[in-house]
Order: C-alpha cells, then structure tokens, then sequence
C-alpha cells in the first residue's frame, strides 16, 4: 500500500470519478484507476464501486475512508519532518 494509491483513492471519492480524480492530480485516468486497483488487490477488497463515469465507496470502503485520511496525513507529516531535517531545521 503506498501513499500515493491512497491519495488517488481519496481524490476519486471526493470528486466523485476516477477522470475527475486524474484532472485534480495531474495523472491520466488510466495511471489513477490502476494505481486504484492496485491498492483493491493489496487489501483484497473493492474500495469503489465503479458505474459508467463515477464512483461510490462500497461498504468496506466506507469503513476506512477515515483511515486511509488519517493514514495520508501522517504520511505527508513524516515527509515534511523529512524535508526539515535535511534544509537543517529540526522539529519540535
């Protein structure tokens, strides 16, 4: 599971479709619905359900939304402490 299949999971819920997804990120539709799949066949679940140009979550992808929210910011944190420490600015 990597940072970047949960940010584009994410970005497809709040958009409401994977092509609406690929526009906010820069990404084409086919890099954000395979990075999508790809992290559905990590976790063994479907996370969306996919009909005609949108998406909605399923019912277990209702049940970590909230995580992988949570799971997304604590990774940009440790990027950003990350980043801090190598210009020399060390966190609190």
């Amino acid at each position: 599971m990597r940072s970047s299949q949960i940010e584009m999971f994410l970005t497809a819920v709040e958009e409401g479709s994977i092509a609406g997804a690929a526009r906010e990120l820069g990404k084409s539709r086919t890099t954000v619905s395979a990075a999508i799949s790809a992290l559905e066949d990590n976790l063994g679940v479907q996370l969306l359900k996919r009909s005609g140009n949108s998406v909605a979550l399923t019912d277990v992808g209702r049940m970590v939304h909230d995580d992988c929210e949570r799971l997304l910011q604590a990774a940009y944190d440790v990027e950003a402490k990350c980043r801090q420490f190598e210009s020399g600015i060390e966190s609190a």
